[in-house]
């Protein structure tokens, strides 16, 4: 690379390589449109480092005090820990270094979504003369990571599948980090689950039904306007729903012996009775319980290396002195 020279921007992300022209260019003002670096190939310009980098404003200023972030020479004042542009910079590259390694990755995985910057402004731009009448138009920094965000959610399935793990892989995690899945409290309960406006004698007919009788189907034959069932929750699983709606049942199941009915529990529009069937603590949840989960978090984090590996690997040109590029945006 002759008449260029090599400096790193961030620890570990990448290697930049900045055409000396570029570093003693003056104060003249970047053009819009212009590209003002290449990663791997792929044109960044001038409107979408801004964009970016005006998404990290909020980042970089939150460490600082308010006088601090209201002075007129903020991002260019030499503070303990270095000049808030630099930071803004930085944030900033190392955020398009990973955007553009899903793209490349994407591309050679044939997912076919376009993330080239004018590209995505063109498609906006026919998007929103086409919506229909109340719809409200998009923006384009929302469109951007709207695809990018796809595009990332398609290409981890993609790795996923390409480099599956084993049974005997997925065991040894679970082994390493058994920790990670022993529960504090585990506790198996017989619930008896009923309409909110079921009769009080109803419901004390329920309690002195289940204070009696353990077996789930005499319970059932006895009364079938109920719905019993066995659940086992603990402080790794307290099966709450997504709503949060049983979030009441663990908070009484957690408290309680075994052989010990409760008080009325109210989940939504039902009430429940509940019987400890038995009490654990510090108890390992069975692999099998948790197979299906982790091998799904380790098939992740192994997809999620081979993206942050092509961002390490990068190849970033700096086209234009990136300072002039965010002050303009910033200030």
């Amino acid at each position: 690379m002759q008449g260029r020279i090599r400096k790193t921007i961030s620890i570990g992300m990448m290697t930049v390589i900045c055409a000396a022209v570029f570093i003693s260019c003056g104060t003249s003002a970047v053009k819009d449109r212009a590209t003002v670096m290449e990663i791997d190939g792929q044109i960044v310009q001038k409107e979408e480092y801004q964009m970016l980098a005006q998404s990290h404003v909020a980042e970089v200023k939150m460490q600082y005090t308010t006088d601090e972030a209201n002075r007129k020479d903020f991002w260019t004042t030499e503070f303990e820990d270095g000049r808030p542009v630099d930071q803004l910079i930085t944030l900033t590259t190392d955020e398009l270094v990973e955007k553009k390694a899903i793209a490349k990755l994407a591309k050679d995985a044939k997912i076919d979504n376009d993330t080239d910057y004018a590209a995505m402004e063109e498609s906006l731009g026919n998007r929103n003369e086409n919506a229909v009448y109340g719809v409200t138009e998009m923006e384009l920094s929302d469109y951007y990571e709207y695809i990018y965000t796809q595009t990332e959610s398609e290409l981890l399935e993609y790795l996923k599948k390409k480099n599956p793990v084993t049974e005997e892989e997925v065991r040894k995690a679970y082994e390493a980090d058994i920790e990670d899945y022993t529960s504090d409290v585990s506790i198996d309960l017989l619930v008896a689950e009923m309409d909110a406006d079921a009769k009080a004698d109803e419901q004390t007919q329920i309690v002195k039904a289940l204070e009696e009788e353990a077996d789930i189907n005499v319970l059932t034959q006895n009364y079938q306007d109920v719905d019993f069932y066995t659940i086992t929750l603990s402080s790794l699983n307290t099966q709450e729903g997504k709503t949060g709606v049983y979030t009441s049942r663990w908070e009484v199941a957690s408290k309680m012996q075994q052989d010990e009915v409760s008080d009325a529990v109210y989940a939504d529009n039902h009430v429940l009775f509940m019987r400890c069937l038995n009490r654990s603590e510090h108890v390992a949840e069975p692999f099998e319980d948790i197979k299906g989960e982790l091998e799904s978090q380790i098939l992740t984090k192994n997809a999620r290396a081979v993206i942050r590996q092509e961002a390490e690997q990068a190849e970033v040109v700096e086209k234009v002195d990136l300072e002039k590029v965010v002050l303009e945006a910033v200030q």
